[in-house]
């Protein structure tokens, strides 16, 4: 397997993975509102640990690994 194949790998497996996360996270808030507040929390967590890591990363090496990706193309909203 190339080292691009690995990567194509991982990324697909993380995928799937928060697509998990998501579904768990819906079924946690509809089955027990209280619960919503803690949810957000831990989105939040995650979401700024991926992007501070990445920015972190990208400095130090000297290469915006998402300099090139168009927000627009994923058509995010």
């Amino acid at each position: 397997m190339s080292e691009l194949d690995s990567l194509r790998e991982k990324l697909h497996r993380i995928s799937r993975d928060v697509e998990a996360a998501v579904d768990e996270s819906l079924a946690l808030r509809r089955q027990n509102p209280e619960t919503k507040e803690e949810v957000i929390h831990l989105w939040e967590e995650f979401l700024g640990h991926l992007f501070r890591y990445l920015k972190a990363r990208s400095k130090e090496s000297k290469d915006n690994i998402l300099a090139g990706v168009s927000w627009g193309r994923m058509k995010l909203f």
